[in-house]
């Protein structure tokens, strides 16, 4: 999104990424000292976590700000200065400032936020975009699929009820197996597996397996991993939870409540129709569309 801005405005495009994690409150204040610092542009865009030291910085430099949101779920275990981050983020956009654009992943968050009292003229979407026949071709060249069920990244943010499929699918001869980034992950329980892979290996393992299940505890803001699958040719089973709904709705896959749901779903495993609509909706060819009610934001005013 960055870039297609960049390209749009005929600007160069600075791009800062602290290369250090930040812990505890000192580490708190030295990020918080590195949003701020680095945002001197004429147009600063920003994840979450670093718009409240950016957009102090605009109030004196009179500079525009981008805030890109992807997802917030009040019961997410983290943090309090995660939750206070957010609240205070809500009081901003609330505001109503002209020169702070909120942009969101899904539909699912301009709702979210309309109903928070953010005002909806405030709110663009810019979806997660896909090179379709990159994927496509990748799901070409892998096209036998075996009895394995990818069940996503393993983590916290995991519903029970996947762990609850993973048994019953053992049971019924299935593989199940989760990813993981952490190499100190890996390990292998008795109705599933945790598996490291490069990301080359990764999707070429996705395009085999038979189907993908996609169950979060918190609200997404979309999932790369239900989109990925989609357009591998790899089915995908999830449950409502933020953008995911809107993503399996118009790719038309299926809604699981209960683990016996999901298990009657992957034995029957009928064959299911991918909208050609979809797959060129958020296809990477579409990101002067998405990107233009954003380029006109921060051109406006900018000479």
């Amino acid at each position: 999104m960055a870039q297609a801005l960049a390209n749009k405005m005929q600007a160069p495009l600075k791009s800062y990424r602290a290369e250090q994690d930040f812990k505890g409150l000192w580490g708190f204040v030295k990020l918080w000292w590195f949003g701020f610092r680095h945002a001197g542009g004429d147009v600063n865009i920003t994840v979450q976590r670093l718009l409240l030291p950016v957009f102090l910085r605009s109030i004196f430099t009179g500079k525009k700000v981008v805030l890109v949101f992807h997802h917030y779920d009040v019961r997410e275990s983290l943090s309090l200065a995660y939750h206070l981050n957010y609240k205070l983020i809500l009081v901003l956009l609330r505001l109503n400032y002209p020169k702070l654009k909120l942009v969101v992943v899904a539909n699912y968050w301009v709702d979210f936020f309309v109903k928070e009292g953010v005002d909806e003229k405030a709110i663009v979407v810019f979806p997660n975009l896909f090179d379709a026949e990159v994927y496509q071709s990748i799901g070409l060249s892998n096209p036998i699929k075996t009895n394995t069920i990818y069940l996503g990244q393993y983590g916290s943010k995991q519903h029970p009820l996947v762990f609850e499929l993973a048994n019953l699918l053992t049971l019924n001869g299935y593989t199940c197996v989760f990813s993981t980034n952490n190499k100190n992950e890996v390990k292998q329980m008795p109705t599933y597996q945790v598996n490291h892979y490069s990301y080359t290996d990764y999707l070429p393992f996705l395009a085999t397996c038979q189907y993908t299940v996609c169950a979060s505890l918190v609200n997404e803001g979309w999932n790369r991993t239900a989109h990925e699958s989609i357009l591998l040719g790899t089915p995908v089973i999830g449950n409502h939870s933020g953008g995911l709904t809107q993503l399996l709705s118009e790719s038309n896959q299926q809604f699981m409540t209960t683990a016996q749901q999901a298990l009657a779903i992957i034995t029957k495993n009928t064959p299911n129709h991918i909208p050609q609509s979809f797959v060129q909706r958020y296809h990477l060819n579409q990101i002067s569309y998405y990107a233009q009610p954003i380029g006109e934001f921060c051109s406006n005013g900018i000479s």
